[in-house]
């Protein structure tokens, strides 16, 4: 399933009401998103914080990654074909198959798998 715009939206301003204000920390939804936001802020990847563009420019539209693709066009096709799933004549790789695609590589555990823990921070 997608998240529209509008319903990304509210699930936000939902989530800064009954994390602020219901917990009494604020009494303004104004004042609600603002902490929400420095808290998602200072948790995110600093990629995530470019502009889709400016990363875009940077990274993906040259001609080096071009010519990369070009050799890697049957994997990279097939890959994306066997997480995609079809949607009226065309097939798009929904977040739920995006999360099965890194939790297939090991970038991110499955949500039942136990916590992992540092080797290093472990008593001995």
């Amino acid at each position: 399933p997608f998240l529209l715009r509008f319903q990304f939206l509210e699930a936000i301003v939902r989530i800064a009401y009954q994390k602020y204000i219901e917990a009494g920390e604020c009494q303004s939804i104004e004042v609600a998103l603002g902490l929400l936001e420095k808290h998602l802020v200072l948790r995110a990847p600093p990629a995530s914080l470019q502009a889709p563009g400016d990363f875009r420019a940077t990274h993906l539209y040259t001609p080096a990654l071009a010519a990369l693709f070009q050799t890697r066009h049957a994997p990279l096709r097939a890959i994306y074909t066997g997480y995609a799933s079809e949607h009226g004549s065309c097939k798009l790789l929904e977040f739920d198959s995006l999360l099965a695609l890194l939790e297939d590589v090991q970038l991110v555990a499955p949500p039942d798998s136990p916590p992992v823990v540092a080797a290093a921070l472990l008593p001995t």
